[in-house]
């Protein structure tokens, strides 16, 4: 539970005189540490009844969860309570004990002799009286808190219960609202599940029911031979065991897994699905039962349907069951050979049976891989374990082989990494292009290669013939992700960076394609599009043969996900595009070229919205090329642009860091808008450029001061070249206002300097 504010409380003030008198504490040996060697998390504690049903004094428990793979002997761990604020702190050290993995143990306020069955360990008056307006219960080994949660107002005769819905953990239980009151009653008028799974929080639904839109209806049961165990992950390699096992099962008419009994061992219920929440299954359905159902945590597995809290599968042969209301609808009993770490034990997709199932031979080791690198398909349809189940699909049924793709058969085509329309988690996409026929069964994707985030399942082939536009989504419902055309692959556990990244795709480990993407070629709501003349694995390497996409699809995101692109009109080198028709690029000379005015600090809007500063050209150019920076010889940008950006002979180009007039102060038309450099407002260095040569050099004094924020610095006019521009003398604080109200003559002749 959550950390509260200090309760109101009666300090006390002196020292215990004795244990017996105080009833303060029995840890008089303080050990540095239990025999268990305990770690933050390993025990959480997970119920609370302080306030019994009568008189509290004997009859107060509290239940505690290992939430480890391995049996924890209790001995020397300290249990601790005390006000909700740390004081009146009272303990008791565990003389003994085990707590096997994903088991409950309960301790009580009594003698171990008068304990009723539901506590497994008293611990006496040790810890005094639980006071019913809140308190703090903590778990202790030597200098090591494990646990601890503090509790407000408990109600008479029912216990404060972490969400059974929840797997436990010490840190989901700081959390106030994970906690509510039991529901069933384990004795007269008292409510709580001591020594088991918890009852969900949510609304109280009268058994044999559960809300459907908010509405209460019946459920309905599964019959018997209509539940198929058909997969189970035992030992995962991605992530731990208590993060990472999970059960799936096929449903052959449909239910609700609403009463569901799971466990290990058959007439041993360890967990029972219970939501207020009608959890249908259609005919047909896979259902995934699993430890966690975070995918960041879990390795990766699709939609968990129900959370197994105390699932724990041994790595060396065991049991697993499914019932309903007593009556066992299937069972399997799997041996060692069975489980392989990193793999799933799966079915064969013909004996879905629950016969059929009681086969060893029936079950073999997944391959498909899925989420972070474990192999199983988890919530779909299994393989069949005849042949060579890794390299087959099923085609209208019956199995071929997969067909993988080859090296220069597939192209990344076009990228939706910022989209407008809807948000990133709905809306990114990416699109590929096919030129042989190939199957995307085991297709590989991610961000940093060779790590794969994604591989392509199924049983069923998916097949695509050569020319086609490959669509790859994160979401592949139309009315959410902004309007896509039907959406090939749907995939999870990638994200398409806004700022520039990465995209891979592979096959068996090896890299087919993978484009780098910058930042420029990301624009909200517009696609990155790969101009159709450069379809190739090298010719998708070079960020200049993308460009933005313009076709407006769905809900008016731009770009064309599942077709071919349109051409960039991409221009030959050292050309560019006058009035469409390209051209070679008119050079700038030496000589020609004067750095004229410089606007480092301006005033009206701030320094990254403000800054520019002003090229003269006594000749005719174009600006297309043209190298700048603070350090001569380390260009920080250079103009790009597939028009012609032309200036006359006596033009007064303006260079700044937003080209927005809304925005930039109010400056006349910039002719270059420029990123990745600052103007240093305590004076430094500018240089323009062309080509890797030098065409004018500046070193401007500090412009950081009251009398010079949002004046330019200029140039006298009677000294526009290349050599007296370098003497300070020559420059003076503009004077003529422009725009927004700064000072300067952005784009036009600086007057004479006083």
């Amino acid at each position: 539970m959550t950390r509260l504010p200090k309760l109101t409380c009666l300090l006390l003030l002196s020292g215990c005189l004795s244990i017996s008198a105080a009833g303060c504490s029995d840890d008089d040996s303080n050990p540095s540490a239990c025999a268990g060697h305990l770690l933050p998390g390993d025990l959480v504690i997970t119920e609370i009844m302080p306030n019994p049903q009568g008189a509290d004094e004997g009859k107060e428990w509290f239940e505690v969860y290992n939430a480890t793979t391995a049996s924890i002997d209790l001995k020397d761990l300290r249990l601790v309570y005390s006000g909700a604020d740390g004081t009146n702190r009272k303990t008791h050290l565990v003389s003994g004990g085990l707590i096997g993995p994903g088991e409950y143990m309960v301790f009580g306020g009594m003698l171990d002799v008068a304990k009723p069955a539901y506590v497994d360990y008293g611990y006496g008056s040790s810890l005094g009286t639980m006071t019913n307006s809140g308190g703090r219960l903590a778990l202790e080994c030597g200098n090591t808190v494990v646990d601890q949660v503090v509790y407000l107002e408990a109600a008479d005769g029912v216990s404060l219960s972490f969400n059974g819905n929840l797997v436990p953990d010490a840190v989901a239980n700081d959390t106030l609202a994970s906690w509510c009151d039991s529901q069933t009653e384990f004795e007269a008028g008292s409510f709580g599940t001591p020594g088991a799974a918890n009852d969900p929080c949510g609304p109280v639904v009268p058994p044999g029911t559960c809300l459907e839109g908010g509405v209460s209806r019946d459920t309905v049961p599964p019959a018997a031979g209509t539940v198929i165990i058909t997969e189970f992950m035992a030992d995962p390699s991605a992530v731990g065991d208590t993060a990472g096992e999970w059960v799936e099962l096929h449903f052959t008419q449909a239910a609700d897994l609403n009463g569901l009994q799971l466990g290990a061992v058959v007439g041993t219920v360890q967990h029972t699905v219970s939501d207020a929440t009608c959890i249908p299954v259609a005919a047909g359905g896979y259902v995934l039962l699993a430890r966690n159902a975070d995918p960041a945590a879990n390795g990766g597995l699709p939609t968990v349907d129900a959370v197994w809290p105390n699932l724990a599968l041994s790595n060396t042969g065991g049991g697993i069951f499914v019932g309903y209301g007593g009556t066992v609808l299937d069972q399997v009993a799997y041996t060692d050979p069975m489980v392989q770490t990193g793999a799933s034990a799966s079915l064969d997709a013909t004996a879905l049976d629950v016969t059929q199932n009681d086969d060893p031979a029936a079950w073999c080791v997944g391959t498909a891989v899925y989420g972070a690198g474990d192999r199983g398909t988890p919530r779909a349809a299994n393989p069949s374990c005849g042949g060579a189940p890794q390299d087959t699909c099923l085609d209208g049924g019956t199995p071929r082989s997969i067909l993988p793709p080859q090296a220069g058969d597939l192209v990344i085509s076009e990228i939706m990494a910022d989209p407008a329309a809807v948000n990133d988690t709905a809306g990114e996409w990416f699109e590929v292009y096919f030129d042989q026929a190939a199957d995307l069964n085991g297709l590989q994707l991610g961000t940093a290669a060779p790590t794969v985030a994604f591989t392509v399942t199924g049983a069923d082939c998916i097949h695509v013939t050569a020319g086609s536009y490959v669509l790859f989504a994160r979401n592949g419902d139309s009315g959410a992700n902004g309007g896509l055309p039907t959406v090939d692959v749907v995939y999870t556990g990638i994200n398409l960076a806004n700022a520039g990244g990465n995209i891979f795709v592979g096959f068996g480990g090896a890299v087919l394609d993978q484009v780098a993407y910058t930042d420029p070629m990301v624009s909200p709501g517009e696609s990155a599009a790969l101009d159709p003349g450069f379809l190739t694995t090298t010719g998708n390497d070079t960020p200049a043969n993308w460009c933005n996409g313009t076709t407006v699809y769905g809900l008016g995101d731009r770009g064309t996900p599942g077709a071919a692109n349109p051409s960039c009109g991409i221009v030959p080198p050292n050309s560019c595009l006058d009035n469409g028709t390209p051209r070679s690029i008119v050079p700038p000379v030496a000589g020609d070229v004067v750095i004229n005015e410089i606007m480092p600090d301006p005033f009206a809007v701030a320094d990254n919205a403000g800054e520019w500063f002003e090229v003269y050209f006594a000749q005719a150019a174009d600006l297309n090329g043209l190298e700048m920076g603070a350090t001569v010889g380390t260009v920080a940008f250079t103009a790009t642009s597939a028009d012609c950006i032309h200036v006359s002979a006596g033009t007064y180009a303006i260079i700044a860091k937003n080209g927005t007039t809304a925005t930039n102060g109010g400056l006349p038309q910039v002719q270059v808008e420029w990123a990745g450099m600052s103007l240093s407002n305590s004076g430094g260095s500018l240089f323009v450029g062309y080509g890797g040569n030098l065409l004018d050099a500046i070193t401007y004094p500090s412009a950081g001061t009251p009398q010079t924020r949002g004046r330019a610095i200029a140039l006298d006019p009677s000294h526009r070249n290349t050599t007296d521009n370098d003497t300070a003398a020559n420059w003076c604080l503009a004077a003529t206002t422009y725009g927004d109200g700064d000072s300067g003559t952005p784009g036009a002749a600086n007057p004479a300097c006083p």
